[in-house]
C-alpha cells in the first residue's frame, strides 16, 4: 500500500477532526466527502464507524460553540461579518435573525444540511440569548444526525445501488424494480 495512504489511515481520526473543526470555524473545506470516504474505509475495517461519528460530532460542536460564543458576546457584528460574503449582505442579517428566531430549535438541528446556513445558526443562537446547554444539546443532535447520514446512509445507498446494478446484469433490466 502507498505510504501516504497508510499515513492517512494511521491518523485518519486526527485528519477528520481537524478538517471538520476548520470547516465549522469557517474555512471553505468540503468535509462531507471526507466523512463519506471515512465511512467507506470503516466498511473495510480500517477505521471505526463509531470513532468517525464521535470525532465529527466533537469537532462540529467545538467549532459551532466558538461561533455561538462570538454571537453571544459580539452580537450583530459577528452576523454582519458572516453575511459580508453572502450575495445580499444587507438583507442577510435581517433574514437570518428573523428565520432563526421563529424556528430556533429546528434550525439548529437541520442547519448542517443546508449549505451556508449552518454557519449562521451558532451566532444567531448566541445573540438570541439561548442557554449554552440548550444550544449544545440541539446543535449536538444536529451534528449527530449529520455525522450519521454521510458515513452510513450514503455508502449504504451506493452499496444497494451497486447490488441492483449487479442484479440487473444477471437477471435483466427490470429485476430491481
Amino acid at each position: 500500500m502507498n505510504p501516504h495512504v497508510q499515513d492517512i489511515l494511521r491518523h485518519g481520526y486526527l485528519w477528520l477532526f481537524l478538517a471538520a473543526l476548520l470547516e465549522r470555524i469557517g474555512l471553505p473545506l468540503l468535509v462531507m466527502p471526507l466523512v463519506i470516504a471515512a465511512g467507506a474505509v470503516a466498511g473495510l475495517g480500517d477505521l471505526s464507524l463509531l470513532g468517525i461519528i464521535l470525532v465529527t460530532v466533537l469537532a462540529s460542536e467545538i467549532g459551532d460553540l466558538i461561533w455561538y460564543e462570538l454571537g453571544r458576546n459580539r452580537g450583530p457584528s459577528v452576523l454582519r461579518l458572516l453575511c459580508k460574503i453572502s450575495l445580499e449582505p444587507d438583507s442577510c442579517v435581517r433574514r437570518s435573525e428573523d428565520a432563526f428566531a421563529r424556528h430556533m430549535t429546528t434550525s439548529l438541528i437541520s442547519s448542517k444540511f443546508v449549505p451556508g446556513v449552518g454557519r449562521l445558526a451558532g451566532p444567531v443562537a448566541g445573540m438570541s440569548g439561548m442557554a449554552r446547554d440548550q444550544f449544545l444539546l440541539l446543535n449536538g443532535l444536529g451534528s449527530l444526525l449529520w455525522a450519521l447520514v454521510y458515513p452510513i446512509a450514503l455508502p449504504a445507498v451506493m452499496f444497494l445501488r451497486s447490488m441492483c446494478s449487479w442484479k440487473r446484469l444477471r437477471d435483466g433490466f427490470w429485476s430491481c424494480w
